[in-house]
């Protein structure tokens, strides 16, 4: 009588494979998983921009936007302190936030807004997640991008 089933040699070699399969699965998983996060950092970023360009917008009155501390952005209207006064949100994942010139070259101190919500100046805002860098530009008609 013939018994059936898989040798231990078998067994070995699939769980080999299997192995080798899972821990480049994880890999990319967890590359996949920063990308996804810098993503969501980077639409956080870009969504208090615009509301800072549509407040300044609806109430007619100059805003301010600035980095009150590596994570946190703020926004206010002029003559009142973004940070402290103002409306704030931190971005998710911890992520890092500087504002930059508009060729994201230099540090840049605030982003003005006009009564109308049209940008005094273009800008850069650099969103910084697990060593990752993703831009978001405010552009002179308002716009805001991430491209």
């Amino acid at each position: 009588m013939r018994v059936r089933g898989y040798t231990l040699v078998e067994l070995v070699v699939v769980l080999a494979i299997l192995g080798v399969l899972f821990a480049v699965g994880v890999g990319a998983l967890m590359h996949y998983l920063q990308l996804q996060r810098l993503r969501a950092a980077a639409e956080a970023a870009k969504s208090v921009a615009v509301a800072a360009r549509n407040q300044a917008g609806v109430e007619s009155v100059g805003y301010r936007l600035a980095v009150c501390d590596a994570h946190t952005l703020g926004y206010a209207p002029e003559g009142s302190d973004a940070c402290s006064a103002g409306k704030r949100r931190t971005l998710p994942y911890r992520a890092r936030v500087e504002l930059k010139n508009a060729d994201c070259s230099a540090s840049a101190a605030l982003l003005r807004y006009s009564g109308r919500g049209l940008p005094l100046a273009q800008r850069c805002l650099e969103v910084t997640y697990a060593g990752r860098t993703r831009r978001v530009v405010v552009l002179l008609s308002g716009k805001v991008e991430v491209p």
